[in-house]
């Protein structure tokens, strides 16, 4: 009669994993073993559709699921359970039973053997890396069944079912009855009228009613820390929330609010919002300092700054602090001498986007923007929008001394000169006028009979102006250039016809040489001074 193997025979554990240290006794369990690493689920359930790693769990999840199977009852509350071990850790609720004692293994000692291999994180127990590794693979196993939405961890999927589909919100507030499905949420929302916030942040005096704030805080303003990194492209977030949108954004190409105007897609419903306004022209977000009105919550916000005085964004190189992060970002470049924005048609290199753009339409000859009221044509959008303010007689810019408004800016500015000189922090030391800007003093001190601050940097003749500066500079540069001779597309393109006669430095338009000849006049000024 033949027999198992005896326990002496049992075969030893020699069949290896190649990513992690376990071993096993037969390919079957290895096989099982390798889904956890490369994420496959090849058992699939028939009802649900929702995949599994081992044929176990898929039979498993048919019973519990579908079947209700529930055979083990609790001889206490006639609870019902599936598995014996199950019903066995809920027997212990009853009787009080504690059957594992700590031995001061790995939590005393603070050994953390189970390392990510994605990340330097380690962690006490397998089961905590296999719940971190799906930061890392964005693996959700858990499915709602009503909405099909998934998610990484159990506890998230029960919570969503809870707070979403059954409502159940049992923790209410004593103070405004608002209620919450955790207690933990409670906690946090009675700090809201408490005042309580016990999260100190240790690098500024700001404080936080809940630890997440504070994390947050801490990345956006002091520490930088990107934790949450793009297994496809490599680029880190500070939040998971912008690793999610930029995951469904950029490479799943996910984009389902769709515009009822335009066709325009979008990622989130309350993008899709923003930009609706576009066309209905709704600006529901006032400023209560001027009559500005704006479309968009962040917009309103940053605006507000500048009324405010309020500058969160400093340069580490200076003193200087700015309202917006993307001026500060811009202005960093001023110290590390950084030009990102290339342009595609000539060498030269920008440290902003807003740089790059008026420079990109010396190259292009076309006119993309067409006004609607006369048919004029421009290159930019601004040019454009310069323009549509003569028909409309929009008048944006106002003066803050006297409230008359300008058209544009430079409007304002000579009106701001010649109305409101006795105002400003820069002061004449000869007849103890004030003026808002320093170019203001300077084109006052001409008048007193100094050294004229603006000098032709072709004839060094002096002039008493920047208007007549510019006037005399026309008489050097010639209206039209000598057309010369076509190259072939072969041959190196022919030399820009405008010449600088200081420095050497041609360019292809007028107007762009007398740009260009103010550099060297700001120079001479600011040596005079």
């Amino acid at each position: 009669m033949a027999h198992g193997p005896s326990r002496s025979e049992t075969p030893l554990k020699n069949v290896k994993c190649s990513v992690c240290p376990k071993a096993f006794r037969y390919n079957s369990q290895l096989k099982d073993h390798m889904t956890m690493h490369t994420g496959e689920r090849p058992y699939q359930c028939a009802v649900c559709q929702r995949a599994f790693g081992h044929q176990r769990a898929l039979s498993l999840h048919v019973r519990a699921v579908h079947s209700k199977e529930r055979p083990l009852k609790c001889v206490f509350c006639e609870k019902g359970f599936l598995l014996s071990e199950h019903l066995k850790r809920h027997l212990r609720m009853h009787t009080g039973e504690k059957p594992f004692k700590c031995s001061l293994f790995k939590y005393h000692t603070g050994e953390r053997p189970f390392k990510c291999t994605f990340c330097d994180k380690a962690f006490r127990r397998e089961t905590q890396l296999r719940v971190h590794m799906r930061v890392h693979t964005d693996e959700r196993p858990y499915q709602c069944t009503e909405c099909q939405k998934a998610f990484k961890q159990d506890n998230a999927l029960k919570r969503h079912v809870r707070t979403i589909h059954l409502i159940e919100k049992s923790f209410k507030c004593a103070v405004c009855g608002k209620c919450f499905a955790a207690a933990g949420n409670l906690a946090v929302h009675l700090r809201t009228h408490t005042g309580e916030k016990p999260f100190k942040c240790s690098y500024c005096p700001k404080a936080f009613a809940s630890s997440s704030n504070r994390k947050v805080h801490l990345r956006f303003h002091h520490t930088g820390e990107r934790p949450y990194r793009c297994t496809v492209c490599q680029k880190a977030f500070k939040e998971q929330r912008g690793l999610n949108l930029h995951v469904r954004a950029v490479h799943l190409k996910e984009k389902s609010f769709k515009c009822v105007f335009c066709a325009k897609c979008f990622l989130l419903s309350s993008a899709l919002k923003v930009h609706l306004r576009t066309h209905t022209g709704e600006k529901p977000y006032k400023c209560s300092y001027c009559p500005k009105a704006f479309a968009d919550p962040s917009a309103i916000k940053v605006h507000l700054r500048y009324h405010t005085g309020e500058r969160p964004f400093k340069c580490t190189f200076c003193d200087k602090a700015f309202p917006v992060m993307h001026v500060l970002t811009t202005h960093m470049r001023t110290h590390t001498g950084e030009k990102p924005y290339k342009c595609e048609y000539c060498p030269m290199t920008f440290a902003a986007p807003s740089s790059l753009a008026p420079h990109r339409t010396i190259h292009l000859e076309e006119k993309g923007f067409k006004c609607t009221v006369c048919q004029k044509e421009f290159r930019s959008g601004a040019d454009m929008s310069r323009h549509l303010k003569t028909h409309t007689g929009e008048k944006s810019h106002q003066c803050t001394v006297c409230k008359k408004r300008f058209r544009n800016g430079s409007a304002l500015k000579a009106h701001l000169i010649n109305q409101h000189t006795d105002s400003g922090p820069y002061e004449c030391s000869l007849c103890h006028k004030f003026f808002l800007f320093p170019s203001y003093l300077i084109s006052h001190l001409a008048q007193h009979g100094n050294t004229p601050p603006f000098r032709c940097p072709l004839c060094h003749k002096p002039q008493g102006a920047s208007r007549a500066l510019y006037h005399h500079l026309k008489e050097h540069v010639p209206v039209k250039a000598e057309q010369l001779p076509y190259q072939t597309p072969r041959g190196p393109p022919p030399p820009a016809p405008f010449l600088c006669t200081e420095c050497g430095r041609r360019f292809r338009k007028c107007e762009r040489l007398l740009q260009h000849l103010w550099t060297h006049i700001r120079a001479d000024t600011t040596a005079a001074v």
